[in-house]
């Protein structure tokens, strides 16, 4: 795994080749009432994220991720991203997305992915930097080029705690996610529709919030029902 620092100033973003596999729907047994592909009814390339950096507002945070199959071990780190700016790593996917057929089916569609060589890209600067309050970005990368942007949540709009430096020194903290909840959107015959799946990469962060700077509400992204990640803030300076 690369390692990262909090202190040097933005570092560039470096590309990571993905050449793997992916199938999320596994072996299917030849039970009828097993769940399996059907008709495909889409096929798409997307750009879906793995990893979703929130720094704190006048603070910093770091992340990398590991994604682990039978026959590949991928890591890579990055960062820092800083007050309040965003770092994404997203994955470069080929989609393919069927009618899910068997009686044990929990959901209409079933979706595979290919990953292909991979696509790093910072996110989040202006106009989307410097934010005091991440409930205000975009629920999706912006990304040039003829692909579909994944929506991956950014924010859960749920504080579980907070943290404070208000006449105190400075705090950092460390954070590990093991999936992320992602929205694949395609056309189908009832208009646009999403196949939500669970990407199982481990993420990992970490957080730096400077001395007598203010205190930060976290949205745990990684608490039960929220979209995966690692956290997201809302900053109010010390009185």
């Amino acid at each position: 795994m690369s390692h990262v620092s909090f202190r040097p100033a933005l570092a560039v973003v470096t590309g990571v080749a993905v050449a793997m596999v992916l199938v999320l729907v596994g072996m299917q047994p030849a039970s009828p009432g097993s769940c399996r592909p059907g008709v495909k009814v889409a096929q798409l390339d997307t750009i879906t994220p793995w990893v979703w950096v929130n720094s704190p507002f006048r603070g910093e945070a770091n992340g990398s991720f590991t994604y682990r199959t039978s026959t590949n071990n991928l890591s890579e780190g990055y960062g820092p991203a800083v007050n309040g700016t965003v770092l994404v790593f997203s994955a470069d996917a080929a989609w393919s997305i069927s009618i899910a057929t068997g009686e044990s089916c929990s959901s209409r569609f079933l979706g595979s992915p290919i990953y292909r060589p991979g696509i790093t890209g910072v996110w989040g600067w202006p106009p989307y930097g410097n934010l005091t309050n991440d409930t205000s970005e975009p629920a999706v990368p912006i990304w040039q080029g003829g692909v579909t942007n994944v929506r991956a949540n950014a924010t859960f709009y749920r504080s579980t705690s907070q943290i404070t430096t208000c006449g105190q020194g400075g705090a950092a903290r460390n954070l590990t996610s093991t999936s992320m909840w992602e929205s694949i959107p395609f056309n189908y015959t009832t208009g646009l529709t999403f196949y939500n799946v669970s990407i199982p990469v481990i993420g990992h962060y970490q957080y730096y919030f400077p001395a007598n700077t203010g205190t930060w509400l976290i949205d745990n992204l990684s608490a039960p029902g929220g979209p995966g990640g690692g956290w997201a803030f809302s900053y109010y300076p010390c009185s």
